[in-house]
């Protein structure tokens, strides 16, 4: 290709010296180190090796419309920033001979600001958004070189590896991050023959005033971002927060604000005693104690009082000297909640009740079903079935999982002491009642759930009294004159038949229909053997300090699944735990099996095949009662699958198993 000559009437030395020397290159590779620095020669030959041609007219890429949205997307916060610097520039030049450039850190660029007519000039090398000044498709070039060297730089005509950048002169700047990682690039590009140091200088400065600029921006997003953490972790706090200056209250969190009854605007700015009203005055308690911790005060809010521990601190700088101070109240009835928490947890979800029998399964539905409704629930079923476990699950699968879970054994709490119990009691309500009074279970319960374990053994008095409370939503502290508001659900749970309890007196028939809203019943484990594997392996994998890996053997199993449970899950768990401790710690044998299990199991290794009754030996409900057993040892423990077989009630056969028949 015929070699152009720009500069063939140029009066400047300089720019002909520029393209002598890149003519000496590109036709024969010689190198004029006195004309060209080692840094362009760097890239020219950089160039060369890519096999980029000098001569081509063919213009750098541009990126794709979606592609430059996402790169502008990702500058904006930098471009909001040099923008008012490119303004200067552009009103410092002239607008018919230069225009101001912005570029991405991968060189693309992403604004210019020129005039129509520069704009054309501009179009023929696509110096225009988009473009890319990468030195792999633009060749040498001032933009991709500042990014490479992290310094300012200035080209004019022929120090550019491609002839079609030889009319232009480009100064530009590095904008760079106080750990030096290049942000962007700011640049001013004109005719050749306008270059001059000035320009470069104009644009370095721009930069530096940018990088400032991004300095002090970045101090303060990262003050604003502290004070949006600091201002998160203060709405977080249960506890009631105020940060006071001066008797002057600066920051006050959700909580106080609650306590208050008062908004942002109300409080924020106002003196400290004008804003807070308590009983003793705040301004009394902090003149006698100016290291308050923990005194119990009562605060005054707009609607409500409340009984709070109130604690003073004082801030200090990094010369000690206080400056501001934290005020912190904190509910006494927050810190009974957590205590009912901590003491009552309720640990156990769906997740953990195993089983796949469909008559267990049945059971984990309608559990299911009570959880997303606040309804009370009845759970029947033999003692070791997981009755409190369903318990837990509900609670923890409602709307009151983040509530108190309060168990009750009603038939472990003496009768004279039932109504303190449940209930409460003001202070001095008897004699050796606490001066402070006490709350009852069921106040403890409030915002959660109340579980009345064996609540068939609950006096008919106290029936009354529960029953007033699913009523009204209310109780009376023993000694107590206003009622209490009280938001408790409430589950039952019994062993015994509470309709037969009903109709025998001893349970009151208007409790148990106003309980009965959800009635759960668990099957024994004789009637859902077939979950027997599932429950062991269960058992072996979450308690804690077993083998995990232990395998059980065939005849081990056998015994399991023929065992008739009467202590239900709760005996299966502690006869697998200790047959893990007896094994050899890889399998369970029979022989590790307790003597009870494993007798059982040899005294009727199968399902017994006939019925034998001795005639003159038994009485007639004794014979029955055998004859039953044999049916339900027949049918592997199925409660229902038997009262169907003898056509009578599931109750029925209860009460022959149990022997009150």
């Amino acid at each position: 290709m015929e070699l152009l000559n720009p500069y063939l009437y140029a009066a400047d030395i300089k720019l002909l010296s520029y393209e002598n020397a890149w003519i000496q290159y590109v036709k024969h590779g010689e190198i004029m180190e006195n004309v060209i620095s080692p840094t362009i020669y760097d890239s020219w030959r950089r160039c060369a090796a890519l096999k980029m041609d000098p001569f081509s007219k063919e213009k750098p890429p541009v990126v794709s419309d979606k592609n430059l949205r996402e790169r502008l997307r990702k500058n904006q916060y930098i471009l909001n920033i040099v923008q008012p610097f490119m303004n200067i520039l552009f009103d410092m030049v002239d607008k018919d001979e230069f225009v101001v450039i912005f570029s991405d850190k991968e060189g693309v660029i992403l604004k210019t600001l020129c005039s129509e007519s520069m704009e054309s000039i501009c179009r023929k090398t696509n110096t225009c958004p988009g473009s890319s000044r990468s030195e792999q498709k633009a060749g040498t070039n001032s933009i991709s070189m500042a990014i490479k060297r992290k310094q300012s730089i200035q080209l004019s005509g022929c120090q550019h590896y491609r002839q079609l950048f030889h009319h232009w002169a480009c100064s530009s700047s590095p904008v760079c991050t106080q750990d030096g990682e290049v942000l962007c690039v700011l640049s001013i590009a004109g005719k050749y023959e306008l270059a001059n140091e000035h320009t470069l200088g104009m644009v370095h400065l721009a930069a530096k005033a940018v990088e400032k600029q991004y300095y002090i921006e970045q101090i303060n997003r990262d003050f604003k971002k502290r004070n949006n953490q600091l201002s998160t972790i203060l709405s977080m706090i249960p506890d009631g927060i105020l940060y006071i200056e001066d008797y002057r209250i600066l920051q006050a969190n959700n909580a106080v604000l609650e306590l208050l009854g008062k908004s942002q605007e109300e409080v924020i700015g106002g003196n400290l005693y004008e804003v807070i009203n308590t009983q003793p005055s705040l301004r009394d308690v902090l003149a006698r104690n100016p290291e308050l911790k923990d005194s119990q005060i009562v605060l005054l809010g707009a609607n409500h009082s409340y009984k709070c521990l109130v604690s003073y601190e004082k801030v200090r700088n990094e010369s000690e000297v206080p400056f501001g101070q934290v005020l912190k109240f904190t509910q006494l009835r927050t810190i009974e909640i957590m205590a009912s928490k901590i003491h009552s947890a309720a640990k156990y979800s769906f997740a953990d009740l195993i089983g796949e029998s469909p008559v267990f399964k049945e059971s984990v539905l309608i559990a299911k079903k009570a959880a997303g409704f606040d309804s009370r629930v009845i759970i029947t079923g033999e003692s070791g079935t997981g009755k409190e476990m369903f318990a837990q699950a509900i609670h923890n699968d409602s709307s009151r999982q983040n509530g108190p879970f309060l168990p009750v054994d009603c038939g472990a709490i003496p009768h004279e002491l039932f109504e303190s119990e449940l209930f409460g009691y003001e202070k001095g309500a008897f004699t050796g009642a606490s001066k402070e009074g006490k709350a009852g279970l069921i106040e403890k319960a409030s915002g959660g759930t109340l579980f009345l374990d064996e609540i068939g053994n609950l006096p008919l008095d106290m029936q009354v009294k529960l029953l007033r409370v699913l009523q009204e939503g209310c109780i009376f502290r023993v000694g107590g004159r206003e009622p209490l508001p009280v938001d408790v659900r409430v589950i039952a749970a019994t062993n015994a038949n509470l309709k037969e309890s009903v109709d025998a007196g001893t349970f009151r028939e208007d409790l148990y229909y106003r309980l009965n809203v959800f009635h759960i019943q668990l099957p024994p484990l004789r009637e859902r053997k077939e979950d027997i594997p599932l429950l062991i392996r269960h058992v072996i994998k979450t308690s804690d300090g077993l083998n995990s890996n232990i395998q059980i053997s065939s005849e081990a199993m056998e015994i399991f699944q023929n065992y008739h449970w009467p202590g239900n899950v709760r005996q299966l768990s502690n006869a697998v735990e200790r047959a893990v401790i007896m094994s050899d710690g890889h399998t369970i044998r029979p022989q590790d099996l307790s003597r009870e299990l494993v007798e059982a199991y040899e005294s009727h290794p199968n399902q017994i095949d006939r019925f034998e009754f001795r005639v003159g030996e038994e009485t007639l409900d004794a014979a029955t009662r055998k004859y039953v057993r044999f049916i339900l040892d027949r049918n592997g423990g199925n409660i229902s699958k038997t009262a169907r077989q003898l056509n009578v009630s599931r109750s029925t056969v209860y009460s022959y198993l149990s022997g009150k028949k």
